[in-house]
């Protein structure tokens, strides 16, 4: 696909969005600040989520640590002394599981702002171009 084709398909979204061809150039901006901050937006609420995540598995293994040093009064805790607790299994599981899920929900944000900062036009027509799929 040469330029001039590319000019084609936009005069063509355009007609079919119904504005002027040279009015593009002015709706790219407000389309990069919607996306940009989209982006960020998911990506601030990803690292929440983690955060918040990280802490609930921290707290249950300190919980699991002060019940066994109150029960079992003398003897360190044991990495096979978790067995007594599946409360730490299953936070960490799950929240080890969210806690990937939302890793790359945010490098894909990440990349979305950074495709976005570095060529806005480029991204609006692919942006467009995407949903005449």
């Amino acid at each position: 696909m040469n330029s001039k084709d590319v000019i084609d398909i936009i005069e063509t979204i355009c007609d079919k969005l119904g504005i002027a061809a040279s009015s593009f150039s002015e709706f790219v901006p407000e389309l990069m600040k919607y996306k940009v901050s989209l982006s960020a937006f998911w990506m601030i609420s990803s690292l929440l989520i983690i955060v918040i995540s990280s802490i609930v598995i921290r707290y249950t293994i300190k919980r699991a640590r002060k019940i066994y040093s109150e029960t079992h009064e003398g003897v360190t805790m044991d990495l096979w002394d978790y067995n007594e607790f599946p409360s730490v299994y299953v936070s960490s599981v799950v929240g080890g599981i969210l806690i990937l899920i939302l890793l790359i929900v945010f490098l894909f944000n990440l990349k979305e702002i950074v495709v976005w900062i570095a060529s806005p036009k480029a991204s609006a027509v692919n942006y467009v171009l995407s949903y005449f799929k």
